[in-house]
């Protein structure tokens, strides 16, 4: 997935390489290439990647594989732009950058609010995702009280297009 990739290029291998900042964009790059060259080479499937370390790499998402899907995660509870996701709470038109670049995207909003998942969805509507990943974390004793009631709104919300042919979100 990618997503909160701390730490590129402290081990004795990288380290050299992530001596400035490009290097360690460089690296994050590389590690990109190299799961796509798995997943899409020798699988022959697509890779799917959280986006939120492009807010410090992005000058290298133009240079990351077409085919990737950009899943684009917003836990606030009005999603009427993209926050950033870390200390830097820029506001930013992520999925208009990805359907310029070409990219199919993914959204995912938190299984914690109705609120964060129709509110992403509103927002993400004009930018014709392919999808939305409803996100969870370890829910095995409340999965019928909180995880199902999100996954269901979500289905619910991305279901009800009338030209499903066309819309496919």
């Amino acid at each position: 997935g990618l997503d909160e990739a701390w730490d590129i290029g402290y081990c004795d291998n990288c380290g050299p390489v992530a001596r400035n900042f490009r290097g360690e964009q460089q690296l994050f790059l590389d590690v990109i290439n190299f799961c796509h060259e798995i997943v899409a080479g020798k699988l022959g499937r697509r890779v799917m990647m959280w986006d939120d370390m492009f807010e410090y790499y992005s000058e290298i998402l133009p240079e990351v594989p077409r085919d990737v899907i950009m899943v684009c995660w917003q836990y606030q509870m009005d999603v009427r732009f993209i926050k950033g996701h870390f200390d830097n709470l820029s506001c930013e038109h992520k999925l208009a950058e990805y359907n310029r670049l070409g990219f199919e995207t993914v959204i995912g909003p938190a299984d914690y609010s109705t609120a964060n998942i129709r509110t992403i969805h509103e927002y993400a509507k004009p930018y014709a995702p392919w999808g939305m990943l409803v996100t969870s974390w370890e829910k095995k004793h409340s999965f019928r009280s909180k995880l199902l009631p999100a996954v269901i709104s979500g289905g619910r919300l991305c279901s009800y297009y009338p030209n499903k042919d066309q819309d496919i979100f």
